[in-house]
């Protein structure tokens, strides 16, 4: 199987560029949905799905709970997700760590 991962600063994306509050000290704009998702095209659900769950947990510095908010999943949802990855061999952010990198 290809790997056709793509980096990119989850962080500063946001659904339209008026959203520049969400910007984070550092990023140099904020990607706006249209501009993320022709970089999505080709993946799967499941890829993006895991993506998105992973950079959310390092976001939130592996918080379970305010990870789940922010996705609007169940706790029980990103657990079971969790669980998931980490039978894959997947590296997922413990809660209290801080932010690193994602790359697998």
């Amino acid at each position: 199987m290809e790997d056709r991962s793509v980096t990119m600063p989850t962080s500063s994306i946001t659904r339209a560029a008026k959203h520049s509050a969400l910007r984070t000290p550092g990023d140099p704009r904020v990607l706006t949905m249209d501009e993320v998702v022709p970089y999505l095209v080709g993946h799967t659900v499941k890829e993006v799905e895991r993506e998105l769950i992973l950079h959310t947990l390092v976001h939130h510095c592996g918080s379970r709970t305010r990870s789940a908010r922010v996705l609007g999943i169940s706790i029980r949802c990103i657990r079971i997700k969790i669980h998931e990855y980490v039978d894959l061999g997947i590296a997922v952010a413990a809660p209290g760590e801080p932010r690193v990198l994602v790359r697998h």
